[in-house]
C-alpha cells in the first residue's frame, strides 16, 4: 500500500512526478501549436481547427496532471498509485526518463524556435523568383475554385453629396482588404463600378462578373457618426447569406475594425479558410489619422482611372496622407506607384520619377509593413533601376500578399514580358487578372498581346472583340486590333481602319496610325500622321520611336540615329527598344564609331554580351542586329556565339506575333554570309501570306538585296502591299478612312465587328 505522510502534499507532488509531468506537456504543447500554426494554411483547413486543437489541449492539462498524481508506470504497467506498494515503486525511475524526456523535448523547442524566429526575420530577403520547377506552386494564386465575390459599389445615404467621395473610398478599401485573402476570388474596382445604381438581377450581375456571391451596402455619414450596412446574397438564389448594421462613432479604430469584420464575416460565410498572416493583415490599421486616410481613399481613385490629370491629383492626395501620417505605408506606397505610372505616359522622365520614388521606397523599407501595394512599388523602383530578378521576387510578394491586387500581376507580367520572354507566363497572369476584373477592357487587351506573342492570332482576336464588346467607346481595343489584323493576318487597309477607329476616340492612339502607313510603303501619310501625334503629344518616346521608323525607311541613318540617342535614357519596357538601338548601330558603324555602338548594346541588353549570351523572345531582335555589329568590329566568334543562341530562340518563335519572328531568321542567316538559307527562309514566310513593305535600307540584308531570287520574292510582297494600299484609296473614297487627322471624325467606320 503507498503512504504519503511524512513528506507533505509538495514532496508527495515531486515524488509522483506531476511537476515532471506538468513540464513535459506545457513544452510539448507548445510544438503542437507550432506545427499547427504550419499545417492549418498549409492546407487550407479552416481557423477552427486551430482553435479547437488549444482547446483540446487545455483541457487535456488537468486531466494529465490527474493521472500523473493518481497513476504510477510499474513494471507490470499502470496501476493506481494507492495499489503501489512504496517499497516497490519506481517512480524515482520514472522521473529521471521524465527528465531525459523534458531535455529532448526542449531542444526540439528551442531549435523550432530558432527555426521560426529566423524564418520570419529573414522573409523579406528571401522572396522566392518562379522558375519552371515552381510554376504549380504559383497556381496558389489563381483564381478557379476558389469562392467568388463582388462588391457592389455602396450607396451614399449621407445628407451631404461630397462624401460620396468618402463612400467610394470605403468601398475600394474594402475590397483591397479582400484581396488579402488568398482563398477568395474577389473582382476588382474597376468591374463593379460597372453596376453603380443598375436594375439588373443579382442573377445577372452574378453570371456576368462570374461569381457566387454579391455583397452590396450603403454608408451614411452623419458629422461624428458613421452607418454602414451590408448584406452578403447568393446571386444564384438571390439568398440572403449574412447582413449587419455598423452605427458607431466615426474614428479610424472604428472604420477599420468595421472592414476587418466584414471581410472577416465573408471569409466565413463563403468557407475561405485565413491563413494567421492573412488574418493579421486584414486586423492591421494603416493609419491613426482620419484625415490621412479619407485623402488616401480619394488618391486611390483618382490613381485607378490611369488618367494623366487624374495621377497628378492622386499623387496632391497621397502627400496630404503623409503629411497627416508619415509611417502611412499604402499611401507613401501609392504615390510611388503613381510616380512610375507616370514614365509610361511619358508625364516625367525615368530619372526624374525616380528622384520622387527612391526615397519613397526608401521610408517603405523602413516601415517593414506588408501590403500588395507596398511590395509593388518596390518592385517597381527595382525594375526601373535595372534590378530584374529583384524587381520579380517584390511583383510576386505583392501577390502573395494580396491575391487579388491586379496591378500587381500586370506589372509582373510587363516585366516577363519584356526581359525574360516568358511569354505563357506572362499570358497566365493576365489571364488571372481578366479573371478579377472581367467587366475592363485593359486586362483583354494585355491578354490579347500575349496570345498574339504565343502565335494565338484567332485567340487573340477574340479577347480584342469581348474588349469592345464591354466598352465600345475605349480606344486601345481598335488600336491593338489593328495593329493584329494588319500584322498578323496581313490585311493592312482593315487594320489600318481599326487603328483609325481608335485614334477617333482618343488622339493619344494617333501615334500607331503612321506604323500602319509604313506597311503599306506610303511614307508621305505616315510623316502625315507622326507629326499630328507629335504636335499633339510632343517629346514622348512613342513619338521618337515613330520617327526613328520613318527616317530610317527613308534611309536618313543620321537623323534617326540623333532621335535614338536622345530616347536611351528612357527605360527598356518598350517594344521599339531593338529599333532605336538598330538605328544608333547603323549611323555609329558609319561614321567609324563601332565602340559607341557596342556601349549602347552593353547599356540595354548586357546580357547578350555575357561569355555565354542569355537571347530570349524579349531581346532576339537586338541580338540579331548585335551579331551583325559584333562581325563589323572583327568579333567574329563572339558573333558566332551569339548567333548559335539566337537561332534556337527564332525556331520557336512564331511568323506573325507580337515579338514574332518575321525576317529576323531571314537576316540572321544573311548576315553570316548564307545566302541559301535565308533566301528559303524568306520563300517560306512569303508563302505563309507576308504582307508587309520591307525597306530596301535594312542593313542586316545588304548581302542579299541583289540576289534574283530575293528580288522575285520581294516583287511578291510588293505587288500585295500595292493591292492593300488600292484597299486604302477605296476607302477613302467612300468615307470608310480618314486621309488626314482632321478627317477622323467625318469618317463613317465599318469594322465587321
Amino acid at each position: 500500500m503507498s503512504e504519503s505522510g511524512g513528506i507533505g502534499l509538495f514532496g508527495e507532488l515531486k515524488r509522483r512526478n506531476v511537476f515532471r509531468v506538468a513540464i513535459a506537456y506545457v513544452i510539448v504543447t507548445w510544438l503542437l501549436l507550432q506545427v499547427v500554426d504550419i499545417l492549418v494554411p498549409m492546407l487550407t483547413l479552416p481557423e477552427w481547427v486551430g482553435r479547437l486543437v488549444f482547446l483540446l489541449l487545455i483541457v487535456g492539462f488537468p486531466i494529465a496532471l490527474l493521472f500523473a498524481w493518481a497513476f504510477e508506470l510499474t513494471p507490470e504497467g499502470v496501476k493506481l498509485e494507492k495499489n503501489v506498494d512504496r517499497s516497490e515503486s519506481i517512480a524515482h525511475v520514472t522521473g529521471h526518463k521524465l527528465d531525459r524526456t523534458i531535455i529532448g523535448v526542449l531542444v526540439v523547442a528551442l531549435a523550432a524556435a530558432v527555426y521560426v524566429n529566423f524564418s520570419e526575420d529573414e522573409k523579406p530577403a528571401s522572396i522566392p523568383v518562379r522558375t519552371e520547377q515552381d510554376a504549380a506552386a504559383f497556381e496558389v494564386t489563381a483564381t478557379a475554385g476558389k469562392p467568388s465575390i463582388a462588391v457592389l459599389p455602396f450607396a451614399n445615404r449621407s445628407a451631404n453629396e461630397s462624401d460620396a467621395f468618402f463612400v467610394d473610398g470605403m468601398h475600394d478599401d474594402l475590397l483591397t482588404q479582400l484581396a488579402k485573402i488568398s482563398g477568395l476570388k474577389v473582382i476588382s474596382r474597376t468591374s463593379v463600378l460597372k453596376y453603380r445604381d443598375t436594375e439588373k438581377s443579382m442573377k445577372v450581375i452574378g453570371d456576368e462578373l462570374g461569381v457566387k456571391a454579391l455583397l452590396e451596402g450603403g454608408v451614411q455619414r452623419a458629422g461624428d457618426r458613421i452607418r454602414i450596412n451590408v448584406q452578403l446574397i447568393d446571386a444564384g438564389t438571390d439568398e440572403h447569406l449574412w447582413a449587419e448594421t455598423y452605427n458607431r462613432e466615426l474614428t479610424v479604430d472604428n472604420i477599420f475594425e468595421i472592414q476587418a469584420e466584414i471581410s472577416l464575416e465573408i471569409a466565413n460565410a463563403l468557407h475561405a479558410a485565413l491563413s494567421p498572416d492573412e488574418h493579421k493583415r486584414i486586423s492591421d490599421r494603416p493609419t491613426d489619422s482620419i484625415a490621412a486616410y479619407e485623402a488616401y481613399l480619394i488618391g486611390r481613385q483618382r490613381l485607378a482611372t490611369r488618367n494623366t490629370d487624374a495621377i497628378e491629383e492622386s499623387i496632391d492626395y497621397f502627400r496630404i496622407a503623409v503629411k497627416e501620417d508619415e509611417n502611412f505605408a499604402d499611401a507613401i506606397g501609392s504615390m510611388a506607384e503613381a510616380y512610375l505610372i507616370q514614365i509610361n505616359s511619358g508625364t516625367l522622365s525615368l530619372e526624374e520619377a525616380l528622384t520622387e520614388v527612391r526615397p519613397l521606397v526608401a521610408k517603405l523599407t523602413e516601415l517593414k509593413q506588408e501590403s500588395g501595394i507596398v511590395y509593388n512599388a518596390m518592385g517597381g523602383l527595382a525594375e526601373y533601376e535595372g534590378d530584374i530578378e529583384l524587381a520579380e521576387a517584390y511583383y510576386r510578394k505583392a501577390i502573395e500578399v494580396s491575391p487579388g491586387y491586379t496591378t500587381a500581376y500586370v506589372w509582373l507580367a510587363l516585366l516577363l514580358s519584356n526581359f525574360t520572354g516568358d511569354f505563357e507566363g506572362a499570358a497566365e497572369l493576365y489571364q488571372t487578372a481578366a479573371d478579377l476584373d472581367p467587366m475592363a477592357t485593359l486586362p483583354r487587351y494585355n491578354l490579347a498581346t500575349q496570345l498574339s506573342s504565343l502565335g494565338l492570332r484567332d485567340e487573340a482576336m477574340a479577347e480584342i472583340r469581348k474588349g469592345i464588346e464591354i466598352d465600345p467607346n475605349v480606344a486601345t481595343p481598335y488600336s491593338y486590333g489593328g495593329s493584329l489584323i494588319a500584322g498578323s493576318f496581313g490585311r493592312l487597309a482593315e487594320g489600318l481602319a481599326w487603328a483609325q477607329k481608335g485614334g477617333s476616340i482618343d488622339k493619344a492612339h494617333i501615334g500607331g496610325i503612321a506604323g500602319h502607313y509604313l506597311a503599306l510603303g506610303d511614307f508621305a501619310s505616315a510623316r502625315l500622321w507622326r507629326e499630328s501625334y507629335d504636335d499633339f503629344n510632343p517629346g514622348t518616346s512613342w513619338a521618337g520611336e515613330q520617327n526613328i521608323a520613318l527616317l530610317q525607311y527613308e534611309g536618313k541613318t543620321q537623323e534617326a540615329a540623333e532621335v535614338a540617342i536622345g530616347l536611351l535614357d528612357r527605360p527598356r519596357d518598350t517594344a521599339y527598344f531593338p529599333e532605336v538601338l538598330r538605328a544608333i548601330r547603323d549611323h555609329f558603324l558609319n561614321v567609324e564609331r563601332e565602340d559607341d555602338a557596342i556601349e549602347a548594346y552593353r547599356s540595354i541588353y548586357p546580357e547578350l554580351l555575357h561569355e555565354t549570351p542569355d537571347v530570349n523572345r524579349a531581346n532576339v531582335q537586338a541580338a540579331v542586329d548585335l551579331v551583325l555589329l559584333l562581325r563589323e568590329v572583327g568579333e567574329s566568334a563572339d558573333a558566332s556565339v551569339l548567333a548559335e543562341r539566337t537561332f534556337p530562340v527564332l525556331a520557336d518563335t512564331p511568323v506573325f506575333a507580337t515579338f514574332g519572328r518575321s525576317l529576323l531568321e531571314v537576316e540572321l542567316h544573311a548576315i553570316l554570309g548564307d545566302r541559301n538559307k535565308a533566301i528559303n527562309a524568306l520563300s517560306d514566310i512569303v508563302d505563309s501570306g507576308w504582307t508587309t513593305y520591307v525597306s530596301p535600307n535594312n542593313r542586316n540584308l545588304a548581302s542579299i538585296v541583289n540576289d534574283p531570287e530575293y528580288l522575285r520574292l520581294m516583287e511578291v510582297i510588293t505587288v500585295r502591299v500595292d493591292a492593300e494600299r488600292a484597299k486604302v484609296r477605296d476607302m477613302e473614297e467612300q468615307g470608310l478612312l480618314a486621309r488626314t487627322p482632321d478627317d477622323l471624325a467625318k469618317v463613317r467606320f465599318e469594322l465587321g465587328l
